[in-house]
């Protein structure tokens, strides 16, 4: 299908994007600066013209898919997964074409992850994460130009899923929220067992030098990511970074859908392997330490799923 250039122009300025048959297509737009990579983001101090026909799945961005004739459409932002330590605001696994198609607006919204976006340093408060404050910047740019694009911006609801349903439910706080949504649909979200500040000395050890800005920053970024990896394995299958502890009596009262993705880990091979097996009773019952389970809680969590979903009942 061949496309052609449109251009928006919005408060941030104006924004080429391409059509393709009755769809608008703007990729990684940005939508803050980030001064370094363990500093605040600040948002955009001017307006400025923006070519948003390549994607960038690296950049911290928001993409925006629309319906070519939009008026007042509902939007919907969309915060991705990946443990907080990847994933992309350019999933095709979350590509909005069906929704524009349907009249929605769809936004797919980037942040930082891993010890750029969740680590914590001394002088950061308990409850803030560069990662969810960068969300919580893409919500406000939304708010102030979504409505170019044909979207009403009193009526968004904001999506997550796994650690981007957690990001979601952490939006909701009363020192977080700011109107910016009307509603939330948690995907299976995914909490670390503790919080960064336990974790801390183990961060340090595996890092090598002291957990602040100034040493992260230093560091070349093969020994972070090396330090991190072995950071990372001391907690198996479970989080290693992200928002903890989680208090639901600190949310705002705006409606509110938690679910789960059944075939979230569908997409690694061990993972069909197990619930394929007739020994995936005892496969779960090995599995549960490593996330930071009872025993047998995944068991009794894998039964009580296949009767609600009306599968075979798990044989334990």
């Amino acid at each position: 299908m061949s496309s052609t250039p449109v251009h928006v122009s919005c408060p941030a300025g104006t924004i080429t994007g391409y059509t393709e048959g009755d769809v608008n297509y703007f990729h990684s737009v940005d939508y803050s600066l980030i001064p370094g990579d363990f500093e605040n983001a600040v948002k955009l101090n001017a307006a400025r013209d923006q070519d948003a026909r390549t994607p960038r799945p690296d950049a911290v961005a928001l993409t925006i898919t629309a319906p070519k004739q939009a008026t007042d459409a509902p939007v919907l932002v969309y915060i991705h997964g990946g443990r907080y330590e990847n994933g992309t605001h350019e999933d095709p696994r979350a590509e909005g074409t069906a929704n524009a198609r349907a009249g929605i607006i769809q936004v797919q919204v980037g942040y930082r992850v891993g010890l750029q976006g969740f680590a914590q340093f001394h002088d950061d408060e308990s409850f803030r994460f560069r990662g969810i404050d960068d969300c919580q910047l893409a919500l406000e740019w939304i708010q102030s130009n979504i409505e170019s694009f044909g979207g009403d911006p009193t009526n968004v609801t904001v999506i997550g899923q796994s650690a981007g349903a957690t990001t979601a439910l952490w939006l909701m706080r009363r020192d977080h929220y700011k109107g910016a949504f009307r509603r939330v649909v948690a995907l299976s979200p995914a909490f670390p067992l503790e919080s960064n500040e336990k974790r801390r000395a183990s961060l340090r050890r595996a890092l090598g030098v002291p957990v602040t800005r100034e040493s992260l920053a230093a560091l070349p970024q093969d020994k972070l990511a090396d330090g991190y990896s072995k950071f990372r394995k001391k907690h198996n299958l479970g989080m290693a970074l992200g928002p903890a502890p989680f208090d639901a009596t600190e949310m705002v009262d705006i409606p509110l859908v938690v679910g789960s993705t059944r075939d979230e880990f569908y997409g690694i091979p061990v993972a069909q392997k197990i619930d394929s097996s007739p020994l995936r009773g005892l496969a779960l019952r090995q599995m549960a330490p490593k996330f930071g389970f009872p025993p047998n809680s995944l068991v009794r969590g894998a039964r009580l799923q296949a009767t609600s979903t009306k599968n075979v009942p798990w044989d334990a």
